[in-house]
């Protein structure tokens, strides 16, 4: 009775700690995200928005587009970007002026969740250096989220110059 006992608990530990780590497995991927930057819309079309300051976000993904995993604490700023309806072309451009600011750009597709797959993403440039995004234009019409992180280090300031998009009707009066 004992030995059964035994092998018994043993089998039922073994499962518990593969349950509760395929738990903590999916509850990292499953990490929503909450932009920290005004919109982009067609409103900001070919526009260089004002810098934004990434130091000022919080490390809200642990992993990020599907499962990349960026190195110790980086700060995650994210805005909510509209593409469509209508024609849409070019390139997102983030650029820094800290020249030991790594930056890595992924743009999130569905929602913002470190689970979300990114069509787009941008890791080329070393530290000071911008990063191209895109084109944008195979891209569906509707809500992206554009990650702007590092794999690297540092944060600091940085500018993105928005491709075209169309600009949404507001409003429409005949009189």
């Amino acid at each position: 009775f004992e030995t059964f006992w035994s092998d018994d608990m043993k089998k039922i530990l073994l499962g518990a700690t593969v349950a509760a780590s395929l738990a903590f497995a999916g509850a990292s991927f499953a990490q929503t995200c909450t932009p920290s930057a005004p919109p982009i819309t067609g409103a900001n079309s070919g526009q260089t928005l004002a810098a934004y300051d990434t130091c000022t976000a919080t490390d809200q993904l642990a992993v990020s587009c599907s499962g990349l995993n960026p190195i110790g604490p980086a700060t995650d700023a994210i805005w909510s970007v509209t593409v469509g309806p209508g024609a849409h072309s070019g390139s997102f451009t983030i650029a820094t002026s800290n020249g030991a600011y790594d930056l890595y750009a992924g743009l999130m597709s569905g929602s913002c969740s470190g689970a979300s797959p990114c069509p787009l993403e941008a890791d080329s440039a070393g530290p000071g250096g911008s990063e191209t995004l895109g084109p944008i234009d195979s891209l569906a019409n509707g809500t992206y989220f554009l990650l702007v992180t590092t794999f690297g280090a540092g944060c600091g300031p940085v500018t993105i110059t928005v491709p075209t998009v169309p600009v949404t009707l507001q409003g429409f009066s005949v009189e």
